[in-house]
């Protein structure tokens, strides 16, 4: 990503979102265009989609720490990043995008399922 003075005032206006977030955010970009079969625009659900695959394959099951650690913590949050890529222009928006389209989008990472702990006395004795 290029680090040009107007990404570096965007850094110091919107500290929570790291660079990091939105390298990623662009690189997601370039991957969910890769699976296009014409060159389109892109909706709000499939930045966020491309976003999250490619963040997936970049970290594996520590994608939703990362994103959260670079200030990436849901769909509301990619979309201000993304608007914020588009207002120093390294992106751009199409007359009908809005920034509220990416609070309509209803996914996330999933919760991690984590087993309940098993009650006290319960564990099978292991001799040694």
């Amino acid at each position: 990503m290029q680090r040009d003075p107007e990404f570096e005032k965007l850094l110091i206006r919107h500290p929570a979102i790291k660079a990091e977030a939105y390298e990623l955010i662009q690189n997601g970009l370039a991957c969910a265009m890769k699976h296009l079969q014409q060159h389109r625009h892109l909706s709000a659900a499939e930045v966020v989609r491309g976003l999250l695959d490619h963040a997936t394959a970049e970290f594996g099951p520590l994608a939703p720490a990362v994103l959260a650690e670079w200030g990436l913590n849901g769909a509301a949050n990619v979309g201000d990043a993304v608007y914020n890529l588009i207002d120093i222009g390294h992106l751009s928006a199409s007359p009908d995008d809005d920034p509220e389209d990416f609070k309509r989008v209803d996914f996330w990472f999933a919760a991690p399922v984590v087993p309940p702990m098993p009650e006290p006395g319960t564990l099978p004795i292991i001799d040694d």
